[in-house]
């Protein structure tokens, strides 16, 4: 049997995959660097594997090129991973001819899709398989199925998982009812504290906006004109606070400019842990590959006392009043809305008597080029309608 990938090109095409389920601890925000030490090493062991297997045409090619992808920091209980998803783009369009990995494991966890992607998915491409630690190799085992043996090891993963899972959550609940602050950034206006990183200290530079946010809504601002404030004063966004301190978050993954927006606003205003109570398990996964799906409110767990409050607790009763009546007296707005804004790229808003759509970042900030845009529902949709006729009549 001739392999496909040799007959499609002259040069081998090689993909290397490579995948860790979170950030380990030595790369932090503050840290210059850009990935994990796990990534790094098994970027090196698959470089020197590579190299020592297809070096010197003695797989039958004299030239290969070596494609990476890369999941940094998601589960493997799942395949909508980006890397992922772009290597099997390029598989189905024959631009790959061996995928390597460098265990089981970081293709998947779930070891019923894992094992449909190394015996089903992988050999109707054509695709060689390599799992350099498990010793796997697709090209030696093509008139037989993979085995018992990676099917064991599938499984072992993939119970692993499952473990770990079920731990984790123990772990997290135990942390919530001592009022630990478990997650992995800090809110708005606190940061964690050096000596224990489970409790919340005031945030100097930030705090005050809280607290200046908290006083304007008592006062009778809407959430949209204390967004507006903010940005004419040129206060930093959450995500811009950490853009420009390389704190209290993931920076990496932001947007070089932002600003703030109303939901943001609305955020802080209904958070109580501003009042010096810990909140927590908010949200919850159904099962180990389950939706996370958030929790009734009255089944959050609360631990009052466990970081100073940044406003009183009767200020936050009376901000919550407001709210509460304004919401009442508001009109309900259908929530599906397919409609981005061709400027910025963010998701258009429906007006409230939905008359027009909106860009929220645009509304609020007058540097951005959607600034004050607005685009009628009517011609909107009629847009929309016209498309879906010239699309359906290829079907006709």
């Amino acid at each position: 049997m001739v392999k496909k990938g040799l007959l499609k090109a002259k040069v081998y095409q090689i993909v290397m995959y490579i995948r860790i389920s979170r950030e380990d601890d030595d790369v932090s925000i503050n840290s210059k660097k850009i990935e994990s030490n796990s990534i790094t090493n098994q970027r090196n062991l698959l470089y020197e594997f590579i190299h020592k297997q297809f070096a010197g045409g003695q797989e039958g090619f004299d030239k290969y090129e070596i494609t990476e992808k890369c999941d940094d920091g998601y589960s493997g209980k799942k395949f909508k991973r980006p890397g992922f998803m772009e290597m099997m783009e390029m598989a189905e369009n024959n631009l790959v001819d061996c995928i390597i990995v460098k265990d089981f494991s970081r293709l998947g966890r779930d070891y019923v899709e894992t094992g449909n992607y190394i015996e089903q998915v992988f050999p109707k491409l054509g695709i060689r398989f390599i799992s350099v630690n498990d010793h796997y190799d697709s090209s030696k085992n093509i008139n037989r199925a993979a085995g018992l043996d990676v099917a064991f090891k599938n499984v072992i993963y993939d119970f692993y998982s499952r473990d770990t899972s079920k731990k984790l959550r123990n772990v997290r609940r135990k942390m919530a009812e001592r009022g630990e602050f478990a997650s992995a950034n800090a809110p708005y206006g606190y940061m964690k504290s050096r000596q224990d990183k489970h409790k919340l200290v005031i945030n100097p530079d930030t705090a005050p906006v809280v607290r200046q946010i908290f006083e304007l809504r008592l006062a009778g601002m809407s959430g949209l004109k204390i967004t507006e404030m903010l940005n004419a004063q040129c206060i930093p966004s959450p995500a811009q606070y950490a853009i420009n301190t390389k704190t209290g978050m993931d920076w990496r993954k932001v947007n070089e400019i932002t600003g703030w927006d109303n939901s943001k606003v609305i955020a802080i205003l209904k958070d109580e842990r501003y009042t010096g109570v810990m909140v927590s398990l908010k949200r919850t996964l159904k099962g180990v590959y389950g939706k996370d799906t958030k929790v009734d409110k009255k089944d959050w767990l609360r631990v009052e006392g466990t970081h100073e409050a940044i406003v009183p607790p009767e200020m936050f009763k009376k901000v919550q009043n407001i709210m509460l009546n304004f919401e009442k007296s508001s009109y309900k707005i259908n929530r599906y809305n397919p409609f981005i804004c061709g400027l910025c790229g963010r998701k258009l808003s429906k007006c409230s008597n939905k008359t027009f759509y909106y860009c929220r970042y645009g509304s609020v900030n007058p540097e951005a080029d959607c600034y004050k845009a607005r685009y009628e529902t009517d011609i909107l949709q009629g847009i929309v309608l016209e498309e879906l006729k010239l699309h359906l009549k290829g079907f006709t």
